[in-house]
C-alpha cells in the first residue's frame, strides 16, 4: 500500500486565503479573461437570443430594458441590421407602446465575481493539495470545498453553488498557472 502524505488542513487554508488578496486583481483579471474563452460563441450567441426573446415576451424589469435599447443604438449606430425582433422592440419604443419598466429586477451578475473566485479557488486547492473537491461520499470534511469555504469565511453551500454555476476546466487553471505561476505556487 503506497504511503500518501496528507496535506496539513492549515496550509490548505492558508494556500486558499492567499489566492485572493484584496490588492491583487490581476489574478481575476486572468481568471475572467481564460473562462470567458471558455465558454464559445455559440453559447454566448444562444444565450444572447433567449435573453431577447424572453424580454420581448414582457419578461423585462429595467435591466433589460437598458440593455436592448444600448444593443440597438449600438447596432443602429454601426450601421448593422437589425432582427425582426430588434426592429419590432425598436420600432414599440419609438411609437410608445413599450416604455422603461419602473421595476427592477435582479442583477443577473451580483455574484458572478464572488462565485468565479470561489470556483476558481477551490479547484486550485484541489489540484495543488490533490484532494476531493467536495464531500461526495467523502467522510472528512477536509475537502477543497471545505478549505475555501473556511479561507473565504462563507457557507459551504455558497461555495458548491459557486463551483455548480461556473465551474472552471482544468485548462482555464493551467492557463492562468502559467502566467501568474509565482503567484499560485
Amino acid at each position: 500500500m503506497k504511503n500518501i502524505k496528507r496535506p496539513v488542513w492549515k496550509e490548505v487554508i492558508a494556500f486558499a486565503t492567499e489566492i485572493f488578496d484584496q490588492d491583487d486583481q490581476q489574478i481575476m483579471i486572468e481568471i475572467i479573461r481564460a473562462y470567458s474563452e471558455q465558454n464559445n460563441e455559440e453559447q454566448n450567441t444562444a444565450k444572447s437570443y433567449q435573453a431577447i426573446d424572453n424580454a420581448l415576451k414582457g419578461k423585462m424589469d429595467t435591466n433589460d430594458f437598458d440593455t436592448m435599447v444600448s444593443l440597438v443604438a449600438t447596432l443602429l449606430r454601426n450601421g448593422d441590421p437589425l432582427t425582426d425582433q430588434l426592429s419590432k422592440f425598436a420600432a414599440d419604443v419609438l411609437d410608445g407602446k413599450r416604455s422603461r419598466p419602473t421595476k427592477r429586477g435582479p442583477d443577473p451578475y451580483r455574484d458572478f465575481g464572488r462565485n468565479v473566485r470561489l470556483s476558481f479557488a477551490t479547484e486550485a486547492v484541489a489540484r495543488k493539495f490533490s484532494i476531493a473537491r467536495y464531500a461526495k461520499g467523502n467522510n472528512t470534511s477536509e475537502t477543497a470545498v471545505d478549505a475555501v469555504s473556511n479561507a473565504f469565511k462563507c457557507s459551504v453551500n455558497t461555495v458548491t453553488h459557486a463551483l455548480s454555476s461556473y465551474p472552471i476546466a482544468p485548462s482555464v487553471i493551467e492557463s492562468v498557472i502559467k502566467k501568474l505561476g509565482t503567484k499560485l505556487g
